[in-house]
């Protein structure tokens, strides 16, 4: 299996789509620093899953996308896919026998991840399985960065067994065994909520048995209840319906006397719209006389107001006219004024135009004066402003010369100083202070992880416990609720007993005969039967029975009894008086049945047998017990539920001790956990701490290493600088003295120019004052020319208004005369709008008499009306009254039909049929006490839970699943079990068997690789699943005691034959190597060399390097190149075909 091509876009530096194929074992990686050649690494470790930023040299996992540079824009997704070539099936399982296999990884903006597997969606978690076993993943021996070869020799001995587990192919039964070891972890949890579920499945369960059991009694009781119901309401609807058909008789008369009444009101009414259709024409005639009048008077009203409006507009016309004469001569005067005036300013507007020419022409010439004039200034101006530019800059030049002279001397005074310091501190060094301070840190921060993880461990027990004591103190809460609310039920059934009682206690009396009789358990029933006569009576103290003056029965009571007899036991079951005979208790009906028949004809007529269920059986019949009260069965009742309360109360103290105790148990681990999780905390704290501390110290050790070699050199390079910087100072003082001249030649030059510019000024501002005044006249003549222009305007204005308004008011006149020739035509016509104003008034006199006659036919008729609306109203009350006992009628029948409708829907809620038949014909109040008996004992029952048969029956099932769940679990945590320990057992094998070979590879390659020496691989630990992996080397010549004495280049090299021997063993796909030869010097890198070229046998070796040696040795050259800024490029060279390629030019 080898890797063939990595395609990279938008990765990092690889902003477009780049192929980089490996088709030699050896390939290297070259170009300069900082063009890429990194990236590709941190391609392939970001596609095998690496979920860490910091490892990809970044600080979020979107800093692998392009971010853009000077000539390109950013990219919005990354792409890496590695394509391997898998000819042998390497890769197990369903992908042994794909031939190419492509590992795909995706990033957008939005930091999502998304990884493929030839070309299919996949998880992270499916890229890691499918190499895991082959020495590849994002974290290991395959991938060597640049400094990982170091920290690799330096690791942890546990962070070394990874590497050797890796290399063994167990990593994959790590994964597993911690896969096996949660889902035992869990699979004990559930084991644990599920005992505690079917702890309390099974109290739940007695509880419903009992509540089942009262639900049956409920359902019978309820059968009965319905039953008895049903006869009730058939009997109550069968009433209903006779009183329907009563109402509906009497409903029918009163219909028939309302019809009655309104026969006559309809006569009535017909005779009243005769009189009103003859009221109606009269009216109508009324109306038109009335109309005829009212026009008869508007037409003489219209004449009279025809002939007084022509007169008035007649003489209002000729006023009108008179006015519009006099004011059109006045208007004709304004004219011929105005016209005058607007000549004269024509005359004047000529003139003042005249003279504002003449003005501009004068200030033309003087703006030509004044132009002179500021150019003449300007040329001054420049020269002064020469000769001042020039010394400002000779005093500029003077000033900078003494300020660089001031700062030479202030540097040198500095180099001075910094060259005495330099000299102090090359006696002070303080790296073997550092170096001590760094092993006592990194043995601290050691010492503090290790009780960090203690306490870790103590943690997650305590937080264990903690959870283990919240689950008991739920369970016991539980529970005290349960049990307070049974508490509470049984309470309240013994109140209702208690109540029942007390009602069954005869008035008067202290003692009942059922509370001095004595019943054993069960046969309650039987007693009743028995003595149900006389269980309601009173005992009195010291009764003579055979005395004759015992008082009669006043008091209701129907039978006595003496407390102060002692009776005899009958069938040892029941105190009876000795009158009682041939009564015989026995167990059932059946017994009962048996017995009689064993009796003689005349005996079975006299004996009687009663059952322990209350049922008193003879020759041919069989009596239930049916008493009201039923005091015997309370009594018992109530003494059951007495002891039912006090081991109820005795329960419930126990599990409140028991809930106190798991309350304090839980405080106890929260106080626990917090204090556990305030250490773990302030452990973190001074572990972070001391890690910042070494690393502190570390880069300290570095920097004064650095800055004792940098010293030396500034010490050289200050004493040189002290001596160029005298020189320079006298360079200085000579410079200075030149521009001292300079700059007196430059001071006189300059006073020189300001005076000829002080000339030049004044002539400038005498032309500039003539020509302001000149200007100023201007200006004043061409504003009054402006206002003549507006004076002729508005002057013309008014005149022609004036000739429009003469214009308007000749044609009012011309209108006005015509109209005065139409109004005398009129004026003829008034003598015969007079006859007819008088013809009208005589048919107005005429209409007037006729509207008399009218009204009074009118009264007439009305007064007739008014006599049959009297007898109308009258009918009309006594259909009102008719209607209203109808309408009683009515409400009566229809309540009854409400009730007989109710009734029915009671009926059939209760699915009780109207024809079904009664069985009895007791009356309706012995019914209704029948219901109250069978409602009395259903109270008794108490609170029922009517879902408890189907509860229980769930409930039991759910029992039996949740047993054979146990079961399972139980069989499944064994498996589990047993499959760690072969885990276990297959780990150890192959980790032992794998070390052994490692070691002895690398204690051979050890020797090959720095020319002698030894090394080898220690165990810390005799336990194989957890040891840790030391390595001891000594290079030729040392006897070094531990691995951290020796240098850069001897870790490296010991490091490399460490890799190469798990190589050996275990030959992942490739090896990636990043600068490993650095630190070597060439003599390494030869070895180096030769050792990679006898491993890529059977391993493909891709390295990035910067040394020639390195790189002759590559088959393929891949060069990374940058030559547009921040874009990365690849070259690929294959050395044979350009060694070909050579030879043959």
């Amino acid at each position: 299996m080898r890797l063939n091509t990595i395609k990279l876009a938008g990765f990092k530096s690889f902003v477009d789509a780049t192929k980089i194929p490996f088709l030699k074992p050896l390939t290297a990686i070259v170009g300069p620093n900082g063009c890429g050649k990194s990236n590709v690494i941190d391609a392939v470790r970001w596609v095998l899953g690496e979920s860490s930023a910091k490892h990809l040299r970044g600080e979020s996992m979107t800093d692998v996308i392009f971010n853009g540079s000077s000539g390109r824009r950013p990219v919005s997704v990354a792409s890496v896919e590695l394509v391997f070539d898998n000819p042998d099936g390497r890769l197990g399982g369903q992908y042994a026998s794909y031939q190419s296999i492509a590992v795909k990884r995706q990033v957008d903006r939005q930091g999502e991840s998304s990884y493929f597997l030839n070309g299919q969606k996949c998880r992270r978690k499916d890229i890691t399985e499918l190499f895991l076993g082959t020495g590849l993943g994002a974290r290991s021996y395959a991938i060597i960065e640049q400094g990982t070869i170091s920290r690799l020799i330096e690791s942890k001995p546990q962070e070394l067994r990874v590497f050797i587990e890796e290399a063994a192919g167990i990593s994959r039964y790590k994964e597993r065994r911690r896969d096996t070891e949660t889902r035992i972890r869990h699979t004990r949890e559930n084991l644990d909520r599920l005992a505690d579920i079917r702890h309390e499945l099974g109290s739940q369960l007695e509880k419903l048995a009992a509540q089942s059991e009262a639900a049956l009694s409920y359902r019978e009781l309820k059968r009965q209840e319905r039953q008895g119901l049903a006869e009730l309401l058939l009997i109550q609807y069968q009433g209903l319906l006779e009183q329907a058909e009563q109402y509906q008789q009497l409903l029918l008369e009163s219909q028939t006397e309302v019809a009655a009444a309104k026969t006559q009101w309809q006569a009535l009414e017909l005779s009243l719209t005769e009189l009103n259709i003859t009221k109606g024409q009269v009216e109508r005639q009324e109306q038109q006389l009335v109309a005829d009048n009212f026009r008869i008077a508007t037409e003489l009203a219209r004449l009279g107001s025809q002939l007084e409006f022509q007169q008035r507009q007649h003489s209002q016309d000729k006023q009108r006219l008179a006015e519009l004469n006099a004011n059109r001569d006045l208007w004709l005067q304004q004219s011929k004024a105005a016209q005058t005036s607007h000549q004269v300013l024509m005359a004047e507007q000529q003139s003042l135009h005249q003279l504002s020419e003449q003005q501009q022409t004068q200030l033309l010439s003087l703006e030509k004066d004044v132009s002179l004039a500021e150019k003449a200034l300007a040329g001054a101006t420049h020269t002064q402003q020469q000769w001042q530019h020039s010394l400002s800059e000779l005093q500029l030049k003077q000033q900078l010369a003494a300020n660089k002279r001031s700062y030479q001397e202030q540097h040198r005074l500095e180099k001075q100083r910094a060259l005495t310091a330099v000299i102090e501190q090359l006696g002070t060094s303080q790296s073997q202070t550092l170096a001590s301070s760094i092993e006592s840190l990194s043995a601290g921060l050691t010492l503090q992880q290790e009780l960090r993880t203690e306490l870790a461990q103590q943690l997650e027990d305590a937080e264990y416990k903690q959870g283990a004591a919240l689950q008991q103190l739920v369970t016991v809460n539980g529970k005290v609720s349960s049990e307070q609310q049974k508490l509470a039920a049984l309470q309240s059934r013994s109140d209702l007993i208690a109540q029942l009682l007390a009602k069954a206690k005869p008035a008067g009396n202290d003692v009942s005969v059922w509370q001095v009789t004595q019943v054993d358990s069960g046969w309650e029933k039987a007693a009743e039967l028995v003595l149900e006569p006389v269980l309601q009576q009173g005992v009195l103290n010291g009764l003579d029975i055979s005395s004759d003056d015992v008082a009669p029965n006043t008091d209701g009571i129907g039978f006595q009894l003496s407390k102060n007899q002692d009776f005899g036991m009958l069938s040892s079951q029941v105190n009876l008086a000795p009158w009682l005979t041939n009564l015989e208790f026995v167990l059932n009906k059946a017994d009962a049945l048996a017995r009689l028949a064993t009796l003689s004809a005349s005996e079975q007529q006299r004996q009687r047998y009663v059952t322990q269920a209350g049922e008193l059986i003879g020759q041919g019949f069989c009596l239930n017990a049916k008493t009201h009260s039923q005091p015997m069965q309370l009594m018992a009742q109530a003494h059951e539920l007495d002891e039912c309360i006090a081991q109820c109360e005795q329960q419930l103290i126990v599990l409140k001790q028991q809930q106190q105790h798991f309350d304090d148990a839980k405080r106890l681990q929260d106080a626990q956990v917090a204090h556990l999780q305030a250490q773990v905390q302030q452990q973190q704290l001074v572990e972070q701490k001391l890690a910042q501390d070494c690393l502190h110290a570390r880069s300290q050790f570095d920097k004064e290493q650095d800055q004792w070699t940098q010293q030396q050199g500034l010490q050289m390079s200050l004493q040189q600088e002290l001596a160029e910087l005298d020189d320079e100072l006298a360079r200085f003082d000579l410079d200075g003295n030149a521009l001292s001249e300079q700059l007196i030649y430059q001071e006189q030059q300059l006073m020189q120019a300001q005076r000829a510019l002080e000339q030049h000024q004044h002539l400038w501002q005498q032309s500039k004052l003539v020509w302001q005044q000149e200007q100023h006249s201007s200006q004043q003549a061409h504003s009054q020319s402006l206002q003549h222009q507006t004076a002729v305007a508005l002057s013309e204005q008014s005149q022609q208004a004036l000739t429009e308004r003469l214009n308007e008011v000749s044609a009012e006149i011309a209108a006005l005369y015509a109209k005065s020739a139409n109004q005398d035509s009129a004026l003829s016509h008034l003598p015969e709008l007079e006859q007819q104003h008088q013809a009208c008034l005589q048919q107005q006199s005429q209409l007037q008499s006729e509207i008399v006659v009218v009204r009074a036919q009118l009264a007439s008729l009305q007064a007739e009306i008014d006599t049959k609306l009297l007898q109308q109203k009258q009918v009309i009350g006594k259909i009102e009254q008719l209607s209203a006992r109808l309408n009683q009628q009515q409400l009566k029948r229809e309540g009854i039909q409400g009730q007989l409708q109710g009734q029915l829907s009671r009926l059939q809620e209760a699915e009780i049929a109207l024809d079904s038949e009664i069985t009895s014909d007791i009356s309706i109040p012995k019914r209704q006490q029948q219901l109250d008996d069978i409602r009395q004992q259903i109270g008794l029952l108490g609170a029922i839970n009517l879902a408890a048969i189907e509860e229980y029956d769930q409930q039991a099932k759910r029992k039996q699943y949740l047993d054979e769940q146990d079961n399972d679990l139980r069989t499944a945590m064994a498996s589990l079990e047993e499959a760690i320990r072969k885990i276990d057992k297959e780990t150890k094998s192959r980790f032992k068997e794998t070390f052994d070979q490692i070691n002895g590879d690398f204690s051979r390659l050890f020797p090959k690789v720095f020319g002698g020496g030894s090394a080898y691989l220690a165990l810390t630990d005799d336990d194989l699943l957890e040891t840790g992996v030391s390595i001891m080397a000594q290079p030729p010549g040392k006897k070094n005691s531990t691995i951290h004495l020796l240098s850069g280049g001897e870790k490296a090299l010991t490091a490399l034959s460490l890799v190469f021997a798990i190589f050996r063993l275990n030959p992942a796909p490739f090896c990636m190597l990043d600068e490993v030869d650095a630190p070597l010097d060439d003599a390494n890198v030869e070895r180096f060399c030769r050792l990679l070229k006898e491993m890529s046998q059977t391993v493909q070796f891709i390295y990035i390097s910067h040394n020639k040696i390195t790189m002759e040795m590559a088959d393929q050259l891949t060069g990374v190149t940058m030559h547009e800024p921040g874009v990365s490029r690849i070259v690929a060279v294959d050395i044979e075909e350009a060694v070909a390629m050579a030879d043959a030019g």
